[in-house]
């Protein structure tokens, strides 16, 4: 009786502390939080990293170290993430299980920021290394806050009001905080101001976690035990990934070294064919391997998914790309900015693509159904590869933000195509497990493509990189290619299922 009676009070306060009865702040309190992810992205990636990162090494080498610094940063954020989201699912606090993490990750952050400040007037080598320790912990502390805001609305919000709840997330995940960056963020870093900048991502972080604290989440209790063998299956995935890029990187980097540096059409033609196919033998390898380690031996006979899967690293290796190199790319190709003078021109392409992405999302669902979701995903790839070579080719500003209209309005459509895509050929009683894979392989494509192709661009020039990118993205539609054997081996097995099923 006394067993039975601890159960069930231990499933009323489970019961009572997912049950929620909604006001209109909640929308508010549960998702401003992700404002403060967003921010983050659109601020450190493509402006003050890059920025601080020529200034520590030069220009020789800028290429290499960032490549370098993005590796180890996505796969620690990774971890992090996955890690710190196992924990919080089982973590019996009197906040609750979430709030305690994104208190802690926001604070770690916040920190982190006020470091950042310390070692904006370096220039030296020493510099580079206390911006890496202070992006590793960066990570860990964006990641854990990011890992408790993952669990908010599916343990607070009814089944009814999901997907509203996820509407308002999305309105504060792109274009609220595309909205502040335009007209308030962007403003300070044209004006040389980084350290105002980071002063202003210091003060987001600070409300958005104070307007957190007012989630009315409830005491955890009755948590199973912690399994650990997800989180040590994850470890040696990331393992793999990370093996399989610094293998493949200096395997490029060796052989490019054999190239004349002449910038003759020979050497850079070789360049980027050699940087082309690293990279999609590191891709193949990755999905090949997460498949494996994920799923197991029968997760590699799912051809769909595994086409599925590649098709999404190829694409984000290089439309993430883009973007992270955005800054040493306009500086080589317009001489005349230097250093924090290309950061106005950034400001303005990542607010252009930003406002693209998100017009192109708007009729993405329509034209899914009108014309099936593999077209959208190739005419997605196609105007990505279009939009990059025409920044590469252009020789005014105009002309590159036409290209940058381009990259996203193929990366809006290529977001809810691909997802829909994904959410279709999953089986539905594994679907969070194979989901969750497409999430690791989404950290994978920025440093597969940034650490094995910032040493080409240090070389052969960043017009050759983005090049790459393009093509990269352009090749990614080859995944969903059928190839004669193939339907040859599914007749033979009478098993049509595996190949393209739910792939229009």
């Amino acid at each position: 009786m006394k067993m039975f009676f601890n159960k069930t009070v231990k499933l009323g306060f489970l019961m009572e502390a997912t049950q929620l009865k909604i006001h209109w702040y909640d929308y508010i309190t549960i998702n401003n939080i992700w404002f403060s992810f967003a921010i983050r992205s659109q601020v450190m990636t493509p402006l003050v990293l890059p920025l601080l990162i020529e200034q520590y090494v030069g220009d020789e080498a800028k290429g290499a170290y960032y490549g370098g610094l993005r590796l180890w940063g996505l796969m620690v954020a990774l971890l992090a993430q996955s890690v710190m989201g196992v924990l919080s699912d089982h973590f019996p606090g009197r906040w609750g299980r979430r709030r305690v993490f994104i208190t802690a990750g926001m604070i770690g952050e916040i920190l982190a920021l006020f470091a950042f400040l310390g070692i904006l007037d370096m220039h030296t080598m020493g510099g580079f290394w206390l911006l890496f320790l202070i992006y590793f912990l960066s990570s860990v502390s964006a990641n854990t806050a990011q890992a408790g805001a993952n669990g908010l609305i599916p343990d607070l919000i009814p089944d009814a009001y999901k997907s509203k709840f996820a509407a308002v997330k999305s309105l504060f995940d792109l274009p609220l905080s595309l909205i502040f960056f335009s007209f308030i963020i962007s403003r300070v870093v044209i004006s040389g101001n980084l350290s105002g900048a980071i002063l202003i991502l210091m003060v987001v972080n600070g409300a958005c976690l104070l307007l957190t604290l007012f989630v009315p989440e409830k005491p955890a209790v009755g948590s199973e035990k912690i399994s650990w063998h997800p989180i040590l299956r994850l470890g040696l995935m990331v393992a793999v990934f990370t093996t399989i890029i610094l293998v493949m990187g200096m395997l490029v980097r060796w052989l490019v070294n054999f190239l004349p540096r002449d910038q003759s059409p020979g050497s850079l033609l070789a360049a980027g064919v050699i940087l082309l196919l690293g990279m999609g033998l590191a891709i193949l390898m990755s999905v090949g391997s997460g498949v494996r380690i994920s799923l197991g031996k029968e997760g590699l006979k799912d051809l769909a998914f595994a086409r599925w899967l590649t098709n999404r690293l190829a694409f984000f290796t290089g439309t993430s790309n883009l973007g992270s190199f955005l800054v040493f790319f306009l500086q080589s190709k317009f001489t005349q900015m230097k250093g924090i003078q290309a950061a106005q021109p950034v400001t303005s392409l990542v607010m252009i693509t930003g406002v693209s992405i998100l017009l192109a999302t708007l009729p993405s669902g329509w034209l899914c159904d009108r014309f099936g979701k593999k077209k959208v995903i190739i005419a997605a790839a196609l105007f990505v590869a279009a939009g990059a070579g025409i920044m590469v080719s252009a020789n005014t500003l105009e002309i590159i933000a036409a290209g940058g209209v381009l990259i996203g309005s193929g990366t809006g459509l290529f977001y809810t195509a691909s997802w829909a895509m994904g959410t279709t050929i999953v089986p539905k009683d594994q679907a969070g497990t194979y989901l969750g894979l497409a999430t690791i392989a989404g950290a994978g494509a920025g440093a597969i493509g940034a650490f094995m192709g910032g040493p080409v661009g240090d070389q052969f020039g960043y017009s050759l990189l983005m090049m790459v990118y393009g093509a990269v993205v352009l090749f990614s539609g080859l995944a969903f290619i059928q190839t004669d054997w193939e339907f040859r081996a599914v007749w033979a097995k009478k098993d049509k299922k595996n190949i393209l099923d739910g792939v229009e």
